[in-house]
This record gives structure tokens, C-alpha cells and sequence, in this order.
């Protein structure tokens, strides 16, 4: 893990994850939601040659993936 932020409650990590000579764009999702933790992980087809883009992207990915989807990513 390499980048982390906080967003509407939720905790977004971004996941460095190396295909040759690239970073794939992946990460994890994390909310507590009545007492228990609960963890998304998403994987994305895109690509990177710049480990600081990955991480910007993967958390860009995250807030995206949370404002379409909120709770629902964990069922």
C-alpha cells in the first residue's frame, strides 16, 4: 500500500501492483459499518509508468467508485 485517504467516511488505499515494467491501477475500500469492518478490493485494466500516477489515479478511482455506488460495493 502507498497512498491512503479519507473520503465520506470510508478509507481509500491504493495498491501498488507491477505488470512488467508498469503499475496497474488497483486498490481497497474500507468502511466499519456497525462494528464490523468491511473491505472492497477493485482492480482496473489501467496502466501507469509512474508509480505517483497510480496511486492518484487508484484514489481518484476509489471517491468514483464510492459516489456511484456507496454501501452497496460491501454486499
Amino acid at each position: 500500500m502507498v497512498g491512503e485517504e479519507s473520503y465520506k467516511g470510508y478509507t481509500i488505499k491504493a495498491i501498488t501492483m507491477t505488470v512488467g515494467s508498469e503499475y496497474q491501477l488497483a486498490g481497497t475500500i474500507e468502511k466499519d459499518i456497525d462494528g464490523e469492518a468491511k473491505s472492497y478490493q477493485f482492480v482496473r485494466a489501467d496502466r501507469f509508468s509512474s508509480k505517483d500516477d497510480v496511486v492518484s489515479f487508484s484514489l481518484a478511482k476509489g471517491r468514483q467508485i464510492i459516489d456511484e455506488q456507496g454501501d452497496a460495493i460491501f454486499r
